[in-house]
């Protein structure tokens, strides 16, 4: 009967983590970004560090998908991801609130019709995260793939503390709608603080 019990929390389990992972890439989907969003900013809020939060979008997509085919396309999704993950899976110590504190950097997220990527990147101010930037993206041009990108930092702020999640989402789109609109593989940084 436990070994039942088990079992059926195992599978509930695993459903759950379905719905929160894109099944091309294995990485947060919207829904799991959107969680894993709200625990970051809480972070960043309580110790009072800044949220950058990068989104890019997969300008030549549509390219690969119409020259090549659309097996090509996922191919291309996937090693995008695997580039985004290899650049973020990582660990660094930080000195937060007066004591020295291991920060992780989760692994991206694929969302809004699968060529759009999002990377929160805690405690990163605009520039680091620009340095950052232009690494990841000389790895995606040797790989044939072009990316535009829009990047927001939030401060942590009274006035914001509930909705800061929210709040860095909607300036980092609008960033990417903005590099978006000037052309393909540019950036844009939001100008609020």
């Amino acid at each position: 009967m436990q070994s039942a019990v088990l079992a059926a929390e195992q599978q509930a389990e695993a459903a759950e983590q379905g719905t929160l992972r894109d099944g091309l890439t294995g990485l947060d989907n919207r829904r799991g970004f959107e969680q894993n969003m709200q625990v970051v900013a809480g972070f960043t809020d309580r110790y009072n560090i800044p949220l950058s939060l990068m989104i890019l979008y997969f300008d030549n997509l549509k390219d690969i998908n119409d020259a090549q085919s659309h097996s090509a396309g996922d191919a291309a999704i996937r090693k995008a991801a695997d580039i985004l993950r290899q650049h973020t899976s990582s660990s660094f110590e930080a000195l937060i609130a007066g004591a020295v504190r291991t920060v992780t950097v989760r692994p991206p997220a694929r969302f809004e019709g699968g060529d759009e990527f999002a990377i929160p990147l805690v405690g990163v101010e605009p520039e680091a995260a620009m340095s950052w930037w232009e690494d990841v993206r000389s790895v995606f041009m040797q790989q044939g793939i072009v990316m535009s990108a829009g990047l927001a930092t939030y401060y942590p702020h009274p006035s914001i503390v509930n909705d800061s999640a929210r709040y860095v989402l909607d300036q980092a789109s609008q960033a990417l709608l903005t590099a978006r609109q000037e052309g393909d593989r540019l950036v844009s940084v939001s100008n609020s603080d």
